[in-house]
């Protein structure tokens, strides 16, 4: 069932939430998905996230975290609970975000058919297609979406 922005809340990414974070980015399922996939331990996201928290934020569905969004050099990643998947959650997380970062881009793997409907979705547009290093060294084929001009979004 989808949900209504009203039911979600979108806050801040203080330290309550950073093993929230490293769970899912190194979860089996969600994992995969990024282009880094290095099992990141718990100091690790700690030392990452004093420098970063200001630009992460959290979905709360019924007082629990179900979601993460950032921005880190423009670059997004966002990432939703498995058992929360097909629900909004990532179009709201991105909706959000991009108020706070209207210059973000973001890049997904042209397989992750899920991540491209996400922007597709929220009107973000595919530019190029690029090879992106992964920490394994391998080359993944990416696809780079970007939102039009605000300007040009007004026409």
């Amino acid at each position: 069932m989808r949900l209504s922005q009203r039911q979600m809340q979108f806050v801040p990414c203080t330290e309550d939430y950073w093993e929230f974070v490293r769970d899912l980015r190194t979860g089996p399922e969600t994992g995969k998905w990024f282009l880094q996939q290095a099992q990141i331990t718990s100091q690790q996201q700690r030392t990452y996230m004093k420098l970063h928290w200001r630009n992460y934020f959290i979905a709360i569905l019924e007082a629990r975290p179900v979601g993460f969004v950032g921005s880190i050099d423009n670059d997004i990643r966002v990432c939703v609970h498995p058992d929360h998947w097909r629900r909004g959650i990532g179009r709201f997380l991105i909706t959000e975000l991009m108020q706070r970062f209207p210059h973000a881009s973001a890049r997904v793997k042209e397989r992750n058919e899920a991540g491209n409907a996400l922007f597709r979705s929220t009107g973000f547009v595919r530019g190029s297609t690029t090879s992106s290093r992964t920490d394994t060294g391998d080359h993944v084929p990416t696809a780079v979406w970007t939102l039009p001009d605000p300007a040009l979004r007004e026409a």
